[in-house]
């Protein structure tokens, strides 16, 4: 995972600097002694476009039809891992978005789509096992060029 979590670090980084954007995306790294992790990487800006957290799913579409909240998502003393970003994100004022990496299988290209948050967590706290895939190509994909993801405006 943490060589997905990089790219797109990396990929934001890119967009901003050829965008003269002032902004940068970094990646917050857990200790093994955390209480739990409140998401992968932040962008700091001072335009609110770009102030925000994400947190990173990969998945294997040949094995899985759907992100399960469950089992793809962590729990630390007791709170899972939707609701700690949440209150993260509400107590900093960030946007906040899961990035999700779509496996297809050998020799098919991956897709990665970025997604609202506040709808993940909406379909979470609705009772919903988990994010199925149709759900998940409705939001605006990132494209994959030479192995880097292009970050394009219409994502914002």
């Amino acid at each position: 995972m943490t060589q997905m979590e990089n790219e797109i670090v990396k990929s934001f980084n890119l967009y901003y600097k050829n965008n003269n954007i002032k902004a940068l995306a970094h990646r917050l790294y857990q200790s093994r002694f955390s209480r739990g992790q409140f998401c992968d990487f932040l962008s700091d800006s001072i335009d609110s476009k770009y102030y925000f957290a994400a947190e990173c799913k990969s998945i294997d579409f040949t094995k899985y039809k759907s992100l399960n909240f469950k089992s793809r998502f962590s729990e630390a003393n007791g709170i899972h891992q939707l609701e700690r970003e949440h209150f993260f994100m509400e107590q900093t004022g960030r946007k906040g978005y899961l990035i999700v990496e779509c496996r297809m299988g050998p020799g098919k290209p991956k897709e990665c789509y970025f997604i609202n948050m506040n709808f993940v967590y909406n379909i979470w706290k609705s009772g919903e096992k988990s994010l199925k895939r149709k759900d998940i190509i409705k939001y605006p994909k990132l494209k994959r060029e030479k192995g880097i993801y292009i970050i394009d405006e219409k994502i914002f």
